[in-house]
């Protein structure tokens, strides 16, 4: 049945969706996203935290007041994915976001210095403490499930081994999308 359902879950021109996918074997996959309000100056963060099969292990929503710009809040985002992957004792993980400016930053440093600088700079430490870390952008459509917990509710709020009511749909779509 999963498989009938992937094949109908193609967009206007036919092609499959891009969606979630599985982290390397033996990793947890970490996806991280802000949702950001530049005229109240608030924003907010959200991160999910799956193992390969797609199973929920954990995931978080963080307020961020006073935001200046997105780049700042996607630094503050990655860094509090990061903290959950802590909290839950994961030490070899997959991490993706869809800000390319991160990315960018946390791969070159010197070359991408930012508002959000100083929080990449812890984020770079807390990496540090991990066996292993792999680090890749991806496209919007496969961090949705991230972006939903950062945008659903007004509180923070953590969430360890049962997700979110709000968030079963899109982990659902997420896991029907991969082979």
């Amino acid at each position: 049945m999963v498989a009938n359902y992937s094949k109908l879950k193609k967009n206007k021109q036919g092609m499959p969706k891009m969606g979630w996918t599985r982290p390397p074997s033996g990793l947890v996959k970490l996806n991280t996203d802000a949702a950001v309000n530049l005229d109240s100056r608030r924003a907010a963060s959200g991160s999910i935290v799956r193992d390969a099969s797609g199973q929920f292990l954990a995931a978080c929503r963080v307020e961020i007041d006073g935001v200046l710009d997105v780049a700042t809040a996607e630094a503050q985002a990655f860094r509090d994915g990061l903290r959950l992957v802590e909290q839950i004792g994961c030490n070899k993980i997959y991490i993706e976001t869809d800000s390319l400016e991160v990315v960018n930053a946390l791969a070159d440093p010197f070359n991408h210095r930012t508002v959000g600088t100083a929080f990449l700079d812890e984020c770079r430490l807390i990496m540090a403490g991990f066996e292993s870390t792999r680090l890749a952008h991806c496209p919007r459509e496969a961090n949705k499930a991230a972006h939903l917990v950062a945008r659903t509710i007004d509180e923070n709020n953590v969430w360890f081994d049962e997700p979110p009511a709000f968030l079963y749909p899109q982990l659902v779509d997420d896991v029907t999308d991969i082979a």
